[in-house]
């Protein structure tokens, strides 16, 4: 009698990718671990959805030990798999709290999944994309060599496609020079000193031997390149930058928008400083292909500022920038009762606001969307009938643009977000 499969491999595939939508979570983890135990016709394509996304985050809360049991199980599965397994993790999540928190562990993981994987695609001839976040509550000097060249060496391997960095401090404003990443999120990051030139030696060489078509003509050619001693991301399509701690933030990303303006496609500048002027604007002017700005100020209270329009500001613009979104807290003042008018300060930051959308660099415009989150103050809280409603937040912000608001070619539209009262 045969050991192989009755029915065709395609319907055992299709059963357990109908399994992999079910939910909740747990259940579908339940019932793909159970599929992948029938027989080897059902083992890979279930660990494919199984592995797919790993997650290793908790809260302080939540305590160490968890969070090391996870890390360690990984570890084992990944140092002893000898199949395929790290191709199929695509995308990979780590919250970092400790300067101690397995970096040993961590570092291997991070090399099976980009560097050792780059073999099996010379075997196999098959890139899989892989996203990766990390949220690292420390120095990076407190991650040590092993981790820290790790994390360098991944962020240069083309596998890596998306990456996410939060809260680690004191990184190297360089540290993406020559990088495949296209999506890139940079979360309460503060900058130290670039690596020096030598770091890169080893990347350029690699480029080289790797020989791929992704490879950018003026950054791949010889280990001679000039480099610029910032940032460079030649590829990169998606960026989200915050400001959080001062002029050198600015700096960085300036630099880094110039040594990707060739690509940037999507730009979310997101500003937690009460102001940033006094400085030079960003170089929006050379962006070429940037095609959608997202500008938010979580700032409590911060209303539409002066930061705002020092991000538009500028004597020339993105050629082809069509969709703009602006996100801000309402001020404190704009959240009267209905008779009460706006006050003059706010009517002035949207005056000046309204006029910039009269400036010829901005008649290309076709889609402006402000995104506003109301804060209701404790005084007026108790009292819901003298909170303005949603339509009347709108009325007034579209009343104080009258230039936007008149604007025939372009699509203005107002979201308002009021607080949950149950949480308030």
């Amino acid at each position: 009698m045969s050991s192989s499969p009755t029915f065709p491999q395609e319907l055992f595939d299709l059963i357990i990718d109908e399994t992999s939508t079910f939910n909740p979570e747990a259940d579908r983890t339940h019932q793909l671990a159970t599929l992948a135990l029938v027989c080897k016709a059902f083992c890979d394509r279930a660990h494919r959805h199984l592995f797919a996304s790993v997650k290793i985050v908790s809260r302080k809360s939540d305590g160490k030990p968890n969070r090391l049991k996870r890390v360690r199980q990984l570890y084992k599965l990944l140092k002893v798999e000898t199949s395929a397994l790290a191709s199929w993790i695509t995308s990979f999540t780590y919250t970092f709290w400790h300067a101690r928190d397995s970096k040993s562990e961590v570092a291997f993981i991070l090399r099976k999944l980009f560097n050792d994987y780059y073999e099996n695609v010379q075997r196999h001839r098959l890139l899989t994309p892989c996203f990766l976040s990390l949220e690292i509550t420390a120095r990076w000097l407190a991650l040590g060599t092993d981790l820290g060249s790790a994390l360098f060496e991944v962020c240069h391997r083309q596998r890596l496609a998306s990456l996410t960095v939060s809260h680690l401090q004191h990184m190297p404003s360089n540290f993406f020079m020559h990088s495949y990443i296209k999506n890139l999120a940079l979360h309460q990051i503060s900058w130290s000193e670039p690596l020096p030139k030598v770091s890169f030696e080893k990347i350029v060489k690699s480029r080289e031997k790797e020989n791929t078509s992704n490879i950018s003509p003026s950054h791949g050619a010889s280990s001679h390149v000039e480099m610029s001693p910032f940032i460079g991301l030649p590829n990169m399509k998606n960026l989200v930058f915050e400001l959080n701690y001062g002029t050198a933030e600015v700096t960085v990303l300036q630099e880094i928008l110039l040594t990707a303006s060739a690509s940037l496609e999507f730009l979310d500048v997101r500003v937690g400083l009460s102001a940033i002027s006094g400085i030079n604007p960003i170089p929006f002017n050379k962006l070429r292909r940037l095609r959608t700005l997202t500008i938010g100020q979580w700032a409590v209270l911060s209303g539409l500022s002066s930061t705002h329009r020092f991000l538009l500001e500028g004597t020339d613009f993105c050629p082809s920038l069509e969709e703009v979104e602006v996100h801000f807290i309402l001020r404190t003042d704009d959240l009267m009762a209905p008779a009460v008018p706006i006050s003059h300060h706010s009517i002035a930051e949207y005056t000046a606001f309204d006029d910039l959308f009269s400036q010829p660099q901005f008649s290309q415009i076709r889609f402006l969307t402000f995104h506003v989150r109301v804060k209701i103050p404790n005084t007026l809280s108790r009292f819901a009938e003298e909170v303005l409603t949603p339509g009347e937040y709108v009325h007034r912000i579209r009343s104080c643009l009258p230039t936007i608001s008149a604007r025939h070619d372009m699509v203005f539209n107002v979201f308002i977000q009021l607080p949950d009262p149950e949480l308030e």
